[in-house]
């Protein structure tokens, strides 16, 4: 998704240097490169495992591990 991105970002950024004036060369910039690209990141960018996963693969670890010490 990260190359996807950086071409986006590029595409954009010449899009923005044709543009007449700086003003809107620094709003096609802003509208169709930044905000697009904040609001994709946030969408998808933020995948957890659920809090409750991680618990339950603690405590087995932790009984894993009591019981290999005892055998030995």
């Amino acid at each position: 998704m990260y190359i996807v991105a950086m071409g986006w970002i590029y595409v954009i950024l010449m899009m923005a240097v044709t543009e007449k004036n700086f003003i809107s060369g620094m709003l096609t910039f802003v509208l169709y490169g930044v905000l697009p690209l904040t609001v994709m990141a946030l969408a998808f960018g933020r995948r957890r495992v659920p809090p409750s996963d991680e618990a339950a693969d603690r405590e087995v670890d932790q009984h894993d591990r009591a019981d290999a010490e005892r055998d030995q």
